[in-house]
């Protein structure tokens, strides 16, 4: 019966499981991959933020007719208090959007404006501040609020950033 070494048949054994070099080079693929990837959900991302911003233009135009259906003209462009005894603009006043939100389910919401007072008095805070989706495309990044100034640049008010505007008319 021969001898064997054993430190000679401990050498020969394979153990088994990865080099350092093939986890290395498996990583690197997974990395090339994910670097291939990436741009592609970027692009469908994209693709669905452009989408809900269509969807968002589509449902303030049916709320826009609902509107007209409902009182038979469009909604004001601005609407503002008017001063008695000359006829002149109180100014800063409620812009189209406000009166769409009833149509927009967003009648709670409607029913605390106070369209007797100014825009910028203080019982109209929470609802000029209010961010409403139905008003912001997906792809604007920055929700930040708006600042309303006078004719000398001092604020009158903040308001909800909104990513749609519309015309308000010819006037002055």
């Amino acid at each position: 019966m021969p001898i064997f070494n054993r430190t000679r048949l401990s050498r020969t054994r394979r153990t088994r499981g990865f080099t350092l070099i093939e986890l290395l080079v498996v990583i690197a693929i997974i990395a090339v991959l994910i670097a291939l990837l990436l741009p592609a959900v970027q692009q469908a991302r994209e693709a669905a933020r452009r989408m809900q911003c269509r969807n968002n233009l589509k449902q303030l135009g049916l709320a826009l007719h609902n509107y007209h259906d409902r009182a038979l003209c469009f909604p004001p462009g601005y609407l503002s208090r008017i001063n008695p005894s000359d006829g002149s603009d109180l100014g800063p006043g409620w812009g189209w959007g406000a009166f769409l939100l009833p149509e927009l389910d967003q009648a709670p919401l409607y029913n605390r404006l106070n369209f007797n007072v100014d825009i910028a008095d203080p019982t109209n805070l929470a609802v000029r501040t209010q961010f409403l989706a139905a008003f912001y495309c997906p792809s604007d990044r920055q929700l930040n609020r708006f600042a309303v100034n006078d004719a000398g640049g001092t604020l009158v008010a903040n308001v909800a950033q909104a990513s749609y505007v519309g015309v308000n008319g010819n006037g002055g």
